[in-house]
């Protein structure tokens, strides 16, 4: 909301435009934590029936995420949703190449990606002054987020079909 009145801000001052306001929110900005889940579909129908899905569920995930003590907010986006900048459409689809997709670079890509950047509370400083690393646990609130897309459809095994992966701000600018 706050880049957004400020954006207005600018527009109503002459010094941006309408179409600024518009363009895709960049995570990486706000973000230094990041748990990626990238969902990977044997067809098209079974990507927009399972990304649906998930799409429907993840605010209960970022909810789950929040209750721990040491995340303060959560923030959600497709990977699909990010800045494109020197990213190929399968890479910005959150298509991934293996050593047997070397061969066969025209094949389908039914895969999604999401996003959710994290906002860490800050260990307190040691007594030299630096900064300890703080290792969170979010184990407990994936299962959680699992068993509610289980109970949504019990057909399908969430746990090889979704994949969940820590991100750090720096590895995903790296990849663009």
């Amino acid at each position: 909301m706050s880049i957004g009145c400020r954006l207005v801000r600018r527009i109503i001052r002459g010094s941006a435009n309408w179409e600024e306001l518009f363009e895709p929110y960049d995570i990486s900005q706000d973000h230094r934590h990041f748990l990626r889940l990238t969902l990977s579909a044997d067809n098209y129908q079974e990507l927009v029936r399972l990304g649906g899905l998930i799409d429907s569920r993840l605010r209960d995930l970022a909810s789950f995420l929040e209750e721990h003590e040491f995340i303060q907010a959560v923030r959600i986006t497709k990977a699909s949703d990010l800045p494109k900048s020197g990213l190929s459409s399968r890479q910005s689809l959150g298509c991934h190449s293996s050593e047997n997709d070397a061969d066969n670079k025209d094949e389908a890509c039914f895969s999604r990606t999401w996003l959710l950047g994290m906002k860490m509370v800050q260990a307190t400083p040691l007594p030299d002054g630096t900064q300890p690393e703080r290792q969170i646990d979010v184990t407990e609130y994936l299962i959680r987020f699992y068993g509610i897309l289980h109970e949504r459809d019990s057909r399908t095994n969430f746990l090889e079909k979704l994949v969940a992966s820590y991100v750090t701000k720096s590895e995903l600018i790296a990849k663009r």
